[in-house]
This record gives structure tokens, sequence and C-alpha cells, in this order.
């Protein structure tokens, strides 16, 4: 195991908290811990080595510590049980980062990147052998998650995870609008909570379940060695342009990976990182880079333009073209909006009814009211099949009913009114599945709201695309879940 440390930390430029009422409270200090594994270690022979690995390091290095003032450490090939042992151990972690125990210095943030091979189901390997073996060692992601569970003073810091490994063997093709290539993939489109934590906690995979994650190519240069997800992540960082909400960064950056991906007319496959948001404190994060402004554009916590720092405020450039541009590829415009909502007539009448009226008045969603019952989502799905979908730019689909969480796995399932369990994940793949083709590349809006009563259900389309309305995308372009436990619903 090697380890390295910048030099002491000073307080990080990386980000502020801001709550509801506009007030803003610094974060002093920031831990960045980065575990990666190159399999070239010396004496051992690699059918795989991790190209670009030292590349996506020296980035984070740059972006966190350098630019950002972050207490930063990078650890290349630990064992299993030195990993373990350090992020169980709140005293080693402070050690490490501050040169001391004292709990008084524990970081707001902890930010946490894991950069190795993996597989589905959580694999991470290692680059050490077991002994009398050629097999390399292993851990599962749900080891993580335990092991982090036992530093009870980081409570109130938030926690970043990166998982980096590929989590399968399969590539995101890029679909065309001419082919039906979609296959139906339930281990995508699975929900699960992680055991133990329930808030402070943010989890990022470069890829979703059974893909590939990308290796050297960036947005900027397709020579570039590195992850895509690595770089695309601190190329947004290094060029925001403004003070930007944490969940913006985050899609910003699933568009950065998406755009440099699928906009090349030569690559065949993309890929779409999955984020997992639990309840956490609002955080911002700063823009640093300056350069000759614009008049009346400020970096301020406010967001109101202040002509007195004209000389260091940065270059405005309109983040808005991170976000889905609501045309085709062709330009047609993608404005109709579909909702469906299901409920429990008993239970839960007040909350669709009220869900109905906003989305209706205020988004100009078309809407569609439904009673939870087994025969009533089996009609939905074979309904919605003969609907015209090709110009529908966002579908929606809320589901007031109760929510389990299977004590073992973490997956969570609704009921139905008529006793029947349903996994989310296999309402959430209907909509990617081969059935489905017109919703590809737009938004899918999932709302599961705990109630006493049941729910499933999905929307979308069957009927051939027309070039017009086509986007160039993965079939899962654009997935992200925001989940919070039983007690925060």
């Amino acid at each position: 195991m090697r380890l390295k440390m910048c030099d002491q930390i000073l307080k990080t430029r990386f980000a502020y908290f801001k709550d509801s009422s506009g007030i803003a409270r610094e974060i002093d200090w920031v831990f960045v811990l980065v575990i990666h594994y190159n399999f070239s270690r010396e004496g051992f022979e690699f059918s795989f080595p991790r190209s670009g690995d030292a590349e996506d390091v020296e980035r984070l290095r740059n972006t966190f510590k350098k630019k950002r003032n972050c207490s930063f450490y990078e650890i290349l090939s630990p064992t299993k049980d030195e990993f373990f042992e350090l992020i169980s151990n709140e005293e080693k972690l402070l050690q490490l980062f501050r040169g001391g125990s004292d709990l008084n210095c524990v970081p707001q943030i902890f930010i946490l990147f894991i950069l190795s091979h993996g597989n589905s189901d959580g694999i991470i390997y290692t680059d050490h052998f077991q002994p009398n073996s050629k097999e390399l060692v292993h851990f599962y992601r749900h080891e993580v998650f335990q092991k982090l569970a036992s530093l009870i003073n980081f409570n109130n810091c938030l926690k970043f995870i990166n998982f980096g490994p590929c989590r399968g063997l399969e590539d995101d093709p890029i679909l065309s609008p001419s082919e039906n290539k979609l296959k139906t993939n339930f281990k995508v489109s699975k929900l699960y909570f992680v055991p133990n934590i329930y808030e402070n906690l943010v989890v990022v995979y470069s890829t979703l379940e059974t893909k590939l994650a990308k290796r050297e190519g960036t947005a900027n240069s397709l020579t570039k060695k590195g992850t895509y997800f690595v770089q695309s992540f601190c190329d947004v960082l290094d060029e925001l342009q403004r003070d930007t909400n944490f969940a913006d960064v985050l899609t910003m950056v699933q568009h950065e990976v998406h755009r440099t991906t699928t906009t090349s007319p030569f690559n065949k496959t993309g890929q779409t990182p999955e984020f997992a948001l639990f309840p956490h404190q609002r955080i911002i994060i700063r823009c640093i880079k300056k350069v000759t402004p614009q008049p009346g554009i400020s970096c301020g916590h406010d967001g109101k333009a202040d002509t007195s720092r004209l000389k260091n405020t940065p270059m405005h450039r309109d983040a808005r073209e991170h976000f889905f541009k609501w045309q085709s590829e062709t330009g047609e415009t993608l404005r109709s909006r579909r909702a469906a909502i299901f409920r429990d007539p008993e239970v839960s009448k007040y909350q669709a009814m009220k869900m109905d009226k906003a989305l209706t008045r205020n988004l100009l969603f078309e809407t569609s009211l439904h009673n939870i019952t087994t025969r009533e989502l089996n009609n939905y799905f074979t309904n919605s099949k003969l609907l015209d979908f090709e110009n529908v730019g966002c579908c929606l689909a809320a589901f007031f009913t109760s929510t389990q969480v299977d004590e073992k796995s973490g997956e969570i399932s609704i009921t139905t009114a008529d006793g029947v369990t349903v996994p989310v994940g296999d309402i959430i793949s209907t909509c990617v599945g081969p059935e489905n083709k017109n919703m590809t590349g737009k938004p899918y809006l999932f709302f599961f709201i705990n109630q006493v009563s049941p729910a499933t259900d999905n929307i979308m389309s069957h009927e051939p695309l027309l070039p017009n309305y086509a986007i160039r995308a993965t079939q899962y372009s654009g997935f992200s879940f925001f989940r919070t436990e039983r007690r925060y619903i």
C-alpha cells in the first residue's frame, strides 16, 4: 500500500450550506479520499491494467486540492482489510487528514472515490490475489456502506461516494431511430435503500448496473486519458460559471458524460451515471474560475449582480445548456407532457387530486387518475402502448401507496390495493423496455409516496418513431433516483 498526502490543508473553497431562508454557512473542512487500483503492481501480471488511472488521480488532485483547498489523500492498491479498517475508524481517518484524532475536526463533507475494475451485483476488485490462487480479492458495495455506518461522529457529515468501476460487461449502445434494439433489463432499474444510512449520503455510480464504464475519452479531447466520469466531473467543477446547487451540478455532470459519449457520430456506445440522493442539507458548489467578466455577472451567495467585484468574477455562460433542451435532434419542440396518478381513493384521494391540480395548472401536463389495483394497472399498460407518444417530451407516473423494503437486499417494492407486491424496478424497467422506444432520451419522473395504500405503473408508448422527434441517446440516458427513508416521506 502506498500513501500520499498533500500539504497542510487550508479552509476549503469547495462549497457552502444554504438554508431555506437563504442564509449561507461556510464549509471549512472537506476530506477527499481516493482509493484506486491500477492493476499494474510490480511483480504481478494482470490481464486488464487500468490505463488512465494516474491521469484520473492527478485530475482529482488538481480539482479538489489545488483549486479548491480540500484535504486530499490518495491510496494506491490497499488490501481489502486495510481499506475497510480505514473507512470504519474515525481516529485513523482524522489522523490521515489532520494529523490528529480530535473529533472536533470532523469534516463537513467527506468525499470518497473508489476507482477499480468491477462487475455486476456490487463486486469491486482489488489488484491483490487470493492466497495460492490466481483469483483476485474483491469486496462488495454494501460492505463499504456497512463500514461507513461505523463512523458515528460523521453522521452529520455529508458523505459523497463515487463507485467508479464497471458494473457488468454490457455496452450501452446509442440507439438509432430506424431500428429498435431496446432490451428488457430489470437489473438496471432496481431501487435500493442503503442499510443503516438514511441521510447525509450521496452515492454516484459512474455507470448503470450491468454496464461498462468507459475510459480514455473526455468532453474536451478524445485523446486525453482517464475515465469518462472522473474527467467529466472535474470538467464541470472546474468550469462552473456561478455558484450552483449541488443537485444541479450532478445533473450537469450526467449531461456532460451523455454529451461526451453520444454527440460524436463515430461513437457507437454511451454511458449514463446513476445518482442516489438521500436527505441532506442544501449545498451550493462554488464557482472558482476567474476570467475577464461580463458586466453585471456575480459569483456571490445571493446570485445577484455585484458590479463592485467585476475584476474577480467569472465570465457568464448559460448553465441551461447542460439541461434537457426540449427539442429533438431535428429541432422539433417536445412540449407535450403526460402524467398518470395512481391512488387508493379511500386513503390518498386528497393528495392525488392536489398533485393532479398542480401538474395541469402549473406544468401543463395532460393527466389521468387511476385506482391502484392490478386490473387498472394492466389496463393502463396495455392502453399506453396504443397512444401517440412521438412528440411527448416528458412522462410522469405517481404512486400513492404503501412501500416495503426487503431487509436483506434493501430493494423497494409497492403493494396494490388487491394485495399484490410489485418491485419498483419492475415498474421502471417497463418504461425503458422494447415497447417504449418513443421515450428514449426523454425525462421519466417517478414518485412513490409511502401511504397506507398500494400502487404500481408506468407510462410510455409503442408507435414507430418518426425521425423528426428522435433524440440521439442510449436506452438509459438521464436516469436519476432521489431516495428517502420511510420516516422522511
